[in-house]
Parts: structure tokens; C-alpha cells; sequence
């Protein structure tokens, strides 16, 4: 799975879209910020902000 873009669902907050580089299949995972436990990785986060990939 390769990461796209960001999206913010009103309900859910923001969002981690990928592609399966298989099938082309997208899916959206919600982005953790504020937990103990492998929090994803804000910089990494600004920057599909930034620049989605399509």
C-alpha cells in the first residue's frame, strides 16, 4: 500500500488514503496524533499535505 494523499471526513477527522500497488484498490485509514502508542508520523503526515502523489 503505497500513501496518496490526506482527506478530512467532517465525522472521522483526517484521513490516510493508499493505493494497492497490486490492484489499484484505495483505501482510508484515520490518522493517529495524540497516542502513546505508535502515533503516525507527523512529518510524513505535512507532507502528503503538501504534495499528494494523485
Amino acid at each position: 500500500m503505497e500513501p496518496l494523499r490526506i482527506e478530512y471526513n467532517p465525522r472521522k477527522g483526517y484521513q490516510i488514503v493508499h493505493r494497492c500497488q497490486r490492484c489499484g484498490h484505495e483505501s482510508r485509514n484515520i490518522v493517529l496524533q495524540d497516542v502513546a502508542v505508535q502515533p503516525d508520523e507527523q512529518e510524513a503526515i505535512y507532507e502528503l499535505m503538501k504534495h499528494p502523489k494523485a
